[in-house]
């Protein structure tokens, strides 16, 4: 197991041969400045609750690796929304 912490409340975790991003508040945090958030892979992107200090990243990771975003019901509409447009 494999533990990168990104800052604030950003975190990585390889286990398995899978890769999980929890919380991806990297590209407007200044102390991530030197991350390039295009590098990070991911298989899953956890989101802890809907504040732009833990989802900033989601959807560019998960877009650009095809990772499945796991949420709580209140990320739920937003969520589903961008999904049915990926879709179309």
């Amino acid at each position: 197991m494999n533990i990168t912490y990104y800052g604030h409340s950003a975190f990585h975790i390889e286990f398995g041969g899978k890769n999980l991003v929890f919380d991806p508040f990297i590209s407007p945090n200044p102390a991530a400045a030197s991350i390039n958030v295009d590098d990070i892979q991911a298989d899953y992107v956890l989101l802890s609750h809907g504040h732009g200090d833990h989802v900033a990243d989601a959807e560019r990771i998960a877009n650009h690796n095809g990772a499945s975003i796991i949420s709580n019901f209140e990320m739920r509409p937003t969520t589903r929304a961008r999904a049915s447009r990926d879709m179309e």
